[in-house]
């Protein structure tokens, strides 16, 4: 099953994992206006070069507590966006809380950003994980979009 997996957010991520090779693709999300905006003709364009797509694993968010009103409706709205281009695109999309998809994929207890990803180099060695060329650490937000399409792959029926 080709499978994307979406981590949501100013730093989120997409993976790509076609389950029947086993290949993996992650990118970060496209943002544009300095960084305040998801560049949702961008992101429609990276759907369309992974396509044909079965099945699209978004992680389900929401507020969170202690976060400034600003932040919280911004991230709302990256949020929206992404939905929205998910459903203008025609994918089939499922939404997973992090505590699903986390219990069914990680270890019992260790669902921290250090454990998503040693878990993904785990299951994919060659991916790379690094944001930009001058990265010096993998980043967790693009690990976790792996886990959530392997989650995808694993435990979510294809209704296509």
């Amino acid at each position: 099953m080709r499978v994307l997996g979406i981590d949501p957010g100013k730093n989120g991520a997409v993976s790509f994992y076609d389950g029947d090779e086993n290949e993996i693709v992650v990118q970060s999300l496209p943002w544009s206006d300095e960084e305040k905006r998801l560049d949702g003709l961008a992101f429609m364009r990276m759907i369309d070069g992974f396509r044909p797509i079965d099945l699209c694993v978004v992680e389900q968010v929401g507020a969170m507590p202690g976060q400034g009103v600003t932040s919280t409706f911004t991230f709302g709205k990256a949020y929206g966006s992404i939905l929205g281009v998910c459903d203008a695109a025609g994918l089939n999309v499922h939404l997973v809380s992090p505590l699903k998809w986390k219990n069914r994929i990680m270890d019992k207890g260790k669902h921290g950003k250090k454990d998503a990803v040693r878990l993904c180099y785990a299951k994919f060695p060659e991916v790379s994980l690094m944001r930009t060329s001058k990265s010096r650490v993998a980043d967790h937000n693009m690990a976790e979009s792996v886990l959530i399409a392997l989650y995808g792959n694993l435990f979510v029926e294809c209704e296509n």
